[in-house]
């Protein structure tokens, strides 16, 4: 796949995208294939998994599916391991995510660790492996999705949520300063509202919703498509000169 000049600017590039099979991390995938990417897909359920990676070979894209539960540690760094047999992946996105409903009031200890471990450790590790073996390749793209909740705006009612976020966007920064002069970058989106089945709850409560829509000067949803194409160009040889950045797609939230 190629966009409508041509370019394939990640042709021969293997690319890993954790929760790669629905929502933010399906759009993810789809971008890094048609920009010639080689994606392998990491989510939990088989049957998204295959939906896909067909999604993305039925429009002439390459990929392939890993079954991965990021809420085990363990499990990551083996997913890294097997890959090591054939190719260690150049750009890797951790999409994967959870979301938890709850105020600073009502967040339990377990609440917290549960989002935690699927938002921001499993992000640590993901980070990791990838930038161990990027080192020894000397190039590598670590994108990590973050959310404009926690990183740039408190948002009410998502207080676990919003405090892993802000500790994949603390890790974003300290990881990008301790391997740029290996050549590689790193970088996070924080989404704002987008219309995923993340948000489905959300968007059907007409208060909630009118809160939301009422703080962005573009007064809708985003389409995943959109974010899709920003990781696209962070992955890219045009973004070499960008890293540590937290960069909001939000619809203008945060302006």
């Amino acid at each position: 796949m190629a966009d409508e000049s041509g370019n394939q600017e990640l042709r021969d590039r293997v690319a890993l995208v954790t929760g790669g099979s629905r929502g933010l991390g399906r759009a993810c995938a789809l971008a890094l294939a048609e920009a010639g990417a080689h994606v392998i897909v990491a989510a939990r359920t088989p049957a998204a998994i295959d939906r896909a990676v067909a999604e993305i070979q039925s429009t002439g894209g390459s990929a392939e599916g890993r079954s991965l539960d990021v809420s085990e540690p363990d499990a990551i760094v083996e997913l890294f391991t097997e890959l090591d047999e054939v190719r260690a992946p150049d750009v890797v996105v951790n999409a994967a995510g959870a979301f938890h409903d709850g105020s600073v009031a009502n967040t339990s200890v377990e609440d917290w660790l549960r989002v935690c471990s699927i938002n921001a450790t499993s992000t640590l590790v993901s980070c990791r492996e990838a930038s161990q073996r990027m080192r020894r390749q000397g190039w590598g793209r670590i994108i990590n999705v973050g959310s404009v909740a926690g990183t740039l705006r408190g948002v009410p009612g998502a207080a676990a949520y919003a405090m892993s976020k802000g500790a994949v966007a603390a890790l974003t920064r300290c990881l990008a300063v301790e391997v740029a002069h290996k050549g590689i970058t790193v970088n996070a989106v924080a989404p704002g509202m987008f219309a995923t089945d993340m948000t489905d709850g959300f968007r059907a409560d007409e208060q909630r919703a009118e809160w939301a829509l009422s703080r962005s000067p573009l007064g809708r949803w985003g389409d995943p498509v959109e974010l899709g194409s920003v990781v696209r160009y962070l992955a890219s040889p045009a973004a070499a000169f960008l890293t540590g950045q937290i960069l909001a797609v939000d619809g203008g939230w945060t302006a």
